[in-house]
């Protein structure tokens, strides 16, 4: 072990603070922990602190006629207006029937939030209808066939290669984006890679499922209408970012790194449906929607997207565990972690992406409010080379 590098990473992550024979690293005793570098003036709460390098994305300007670009915020900024519970309570991760249980959830929070809109954002109130008239199996968009079907494929480890390589000959799209990933480096392309069978090899089976998802959702960005923004494109930037980040530190949780991809990838897919429904409006009533206050927007997104992305998982097949995860990837149970660790990393990395737009997570503060087991240490450590590896 490099006790220099541990000594900095611990200077870094968690300042004041030292670890000696009884805390994790047992038996290592350290010195007083190197100072942290200075931070920007700026307020900061105290306690430890990860700070993601900020990565700005370039933006197109802005349409004369169109509102300026607006963020969609995985959580409200203030709490939620009295009456909407952010844990409604209407089913948990031991429900058998988990498909019902989230319908009946998704309808308890449609109706709350109908009551709190009130007469106010028509459009909004209409969309809410939609979403709970029965049409939630036409809102949520159809996987196309070939990638449905090599998904299904994927989940199944004994499926022969040969079958996997006729899904992806018949879809150039599909080939496309597996042998861009096939000859990456992080997969180890140090010979490059120009077959289906051999890019198949490569990957393995999980992380081919997660090509095709990435593939799949690139296409479910929509464009609902002016009065969203950037909301769409925001989110999957979000989505694409995470996916690594989780992959990265699955590790310290024990987590599998490529299915921490997949789920990081998929969790905030309800808000990519709720997009979609507003563009299957838009296209019904042949005009924009009018959304005038942002807050109330953000607010049904923040509300409606854990149910709405749990019932994506069902309907594309991608099995019960993926369902429960993306479904309660915000509302941490006691005792819930032990059962899905998986599920810790994808907090984690939810929270650590949404720094890199600007600000900070203190480690404190995240292990407390998720209830976390997995190690902060080890996943401050693999942060610090992630963040080395990809500046």
């Amino acid at each position: 072990m490099n006790f220099d590098l541990l000594q900095r990473l611990m200077g870094r992550f968690f300042p004041g603070r030292t670890r000696g024979a009884g805390a994790q690293g047992a038996g290592i005793a350290l010195a007083e922990p190197l100072p942290c570098p200075a931070a920007p003036a700026r307020p900061r709460p105290s306690g430890r602190l990860i700070r993601a390098p900020r990565r700005e994305r370039p933006r197109p300007a802005p349409q004369p006629e169109a509102p300026p670009a607006m963020s969609a915020p995985s959580r409200p900024k203030r709490p939620w207006p009295e009456g909407l519970e952010e844990s409604f309570g209407a089913y948990a991760a031991e429900d058998a029937d988990m498909g019902a249980a989230l319908r009946a959830d998704l309808g308890q929070r449609l109706e709350a939030l109908r009551k709190h809109l009130g007469g106010v954002e028509p459009d909004l109130v209409s969309l809410l209808e939609r979403l709970g008239g029965g049409e939630i199996a036409e809102t949520i968009p159809q996987i196309p066939a070939a990638a449905q079907r090599a998904l299904s494929l994927t989940l199944d480890l004994e499926t022969p290669t040969h079958e996997l390589v006729s899904v992806f000959e018949g879809d150039p799209s599909l080939t496309q984006a597996l042998l861009k990933s096939a000859n990456s480096v992080y997969y180890g392309a140090s010979e490059s890679c120009s077959s289906i069978r051999n890019g198949i090899v490569r990957l393995g089976r999980k992380a081919l499922r997660n090509v095709l998802l990435t593939q799949v959702l690139t296409g479910l960005v929509c464009r609902p209408g002016r009065a969203f923004g950037r909301m769409p494109e925001e989110v999957w930037e979000h989505l694409s970012a995470s996916a690594p980040l989780a992959r990265c530190i699955a590790p310290a949780f024990n987590a599998d790194p490529e299915e921490a991809f997949a789920i990081a990838l998929l969790h905030d897919v309800g808000k990519l449906v709720f997009f979609e429904a507003a563009a299957a409006a838009r296209r019904k009533e042949r005009r924009e929607l009018s959304v005038g206050d942002l807050e109330s927007l953000s607010l049904c997104l923040d509300v409606l997207h854990e149910p709405l992305g749990g019932l994506a998982m069902e309907r594309w097949q991608l099995g019960e565990r993926a369902v429960r995860l993306v479904a309660t990837h915000h509302r941490r149970r006691p005792g819930s972690a032990d059962r899905f660790p998986l599920g810790e990393a994808i907090f984690v990395a939810d929270r650590v992406q949404l720094a890199e737009q600007g600000g900070s997570v203190d480690l404190d503060e995240l292990w407390l409010a998720g209830r976390l087991n997995g190690s902060d240490v080890r996943a401050a450590k693999l942060l610090e080379v992630y963040y080395a590896q990809n500046d």
